[in-house]
């Protein structure tokens, strides 16, 4: 059986409010989401670092906007130390499940110092993106 209609287009709805949330607008959002995600799954943050936000530029080099709001991207360092397999899921559930638009722009792993457990050293630098009002 085809959807109706009217399902169709509440589905539509639906998955423009979901694309509009993984815009949010403070910085603190996606701090918040990252070290959530890392707790949750029991990895160590080291450190995380937000660095300066720049505004994304089209093809044209005018601000990329999305209703009316310009978006801009927030790179964000973190080291981490956790399980190989703990960093799979972290980076499964980034790629399919994170409430936020990330990619993940370098990432090194190596092992820790402690050889009685398998625990990796993780560098990794994200791209975020987020939406504004106005210029910052």
């Amino acid at each position: 059986e085809g959807e109706t209609l009217e399902d169709a287009i509440a589905s539509l709805k639906d998955r423009l409010v979901s694309i509009d949330n993984k815009f949010p607008e403070q910085d603190e959002v996606i701090l918040r989401e990252l070290s959530g995600l890392a707790s949750r799954l029991d990895i160590e943050v080291v450190s995380i670092k937000p660095q300066k936000r720049k505004t994304i530029q089209g093809i044209n080099q005018a601000p990329v906007s999305i209703k009316g709001c310009s978006v801009e991207e927030m790179p964000v360092s973190m080291s981490l130390k956790a399980p190989y397999k703990t960093m799979g899921e972290f980076f499964k559930i980034l790629k399919d499940d994170f409430p936020v638009f990330v990619r993940v722009d370098t990432l090194r792993m190596g092992k820790s110092g402690d050889k009685t457990k398998n625990i990796l050293n993780v560098d990794l630098n994200l791209d975020t993106y987020l939406i504004s009002q106005g210029a910052k």
